[in-house]
């Protein structure tokens, strides 16, 4: 699946930006003085973490990308923060095209928009990445079901944070799809995605088909009590998550926000078969969720060595 995954890439046609001439020394310099260090550096440093909130343009990003070409040992890139848009996605991807040796890609509140889907799919046919990072970047729904395929694609890629993208149960389902199609993604992070009880219920469906997920960030996703029950079921069976972050879900509010079946109480009580008998998760956040002090004490009690339960 990888291999007709990767021949849809157009990878010719992505990395022409890296082919429109040699980049001149005055954009160098035009660069090197909003970075505050010499633009060489973008050719040898491995680590380039100094391009944050500078006010990039994506043609600033065109100038990046083609110092980028002699930099043989770039293992991280992060231009978090520059509001780069979609016109600067061709010339990121053609990064991730031509770098053999990058690891994480840090791209979170550039206002990306259906762009991300695109680096995605590159991220995914690299080779190499294993860390995308796209949070706060206006994603839709409809971007999702394409970042799915890149999940599905059984791509090197072990984490993936999509948080602050409020692309609701739409986006979560798709996720989720291309979550319970991938064996290699070990961190996913979905906090403030909105993708409520539904969304929750077809992430529980991933764990369940037997997902690699060591940690999963559900920070104020309105998952409710359904989404809690069909979680706290699904990780019954499972044995490789270690991490869950479910503060902020209102979980025990009795508006049942994200809920439609299932009382509070409910979610609560498969909450707490889950926390007596799973052997695997190692942290688990409450925090924020309503639970009156007789709840607090319910969970509190099933606190053991190896096992954290944060609730304040």
């Amino acid at each position: 699946m990888t291999a007709s995954f990767a021949s849809r890439a157009p990878r010719s046609v992505l990395s022409s930006a890296l082919h429109r001439g040699v980049c001149s020394s005055s954009a160098a310099d035009r660069l090197a003085s909003k970075l505050g260090r010499p633009a060489s550096a973008l050719q040898t440093e491995p680590r380039l973490d100094f391009l944050r909130a500078k006010g990039l343009t994506a043609n600033e990003m065109a100038t990046v990308a083609q110092l980028l070409q002699s930099n043989t040992s770039l293992s991280l890139l992060d231009v978090t923060g520059n509001q780069l848009g979609g016109e600067a996605v061709e010339h990121l991807v053609s990064i991730l095209d031509c770098s053999r040796t990058l690891r994480t890609l840090a791209v979170g509140n550039n206002n990306l928009r259906a762009g991300a889907a695109q680096l995605a799919m590159a991220a995914a046919a690299s080779g190499s990445l294993t860390s995308l990072l796209m949070p706060a970047n206006a994603i839709a729904g409809g971007a999702c079901k394409e970042i799915a395929r890149a999940l599905a694609a059984e791509s090197q890629l072990a984490e993936l944070d999509l948080s602050h993208n409020a692309f609701g149960p739409i986006g979560g389902a798709a996720i989720a799809k291309g979550l319970a199609a991938n064996t290699n993604l070990t961190e996913l992070r979905l906090a403030s995605c909105s993708i409520r009880a539904s969304g929750g219920q077809r992430i529980a469906e991933a764990l369940r088909a037997g997902s690699a997920l060591r940690s999963l960030d559900l920070h104020e996703c309105y998952i409710g009590a359904d989404g809690l029950a069909a979680i706290a079921d699904a990780l019954h069976g499972n044995s490789t998550l270690e991490v869950l972050r479910l503060s902020d879900n209102n979980l025990a509010e009795k508006s049942g926000l994200g809920s439609h079946e299932l009382s509070a109480e409910d979610g609560i009580a498969a909450l707490v078969r889950l926390l007596a008998h799973n052997q695997t998760l190692r942290l688990i956040d409450l925090r924020h969720n309503g639970f009156d002090a007789a709840q607090q004490d319910e969970l509190r009690a099933l606190e053991r060595e190896g096992l954290e339960i944060v609730l304040i």
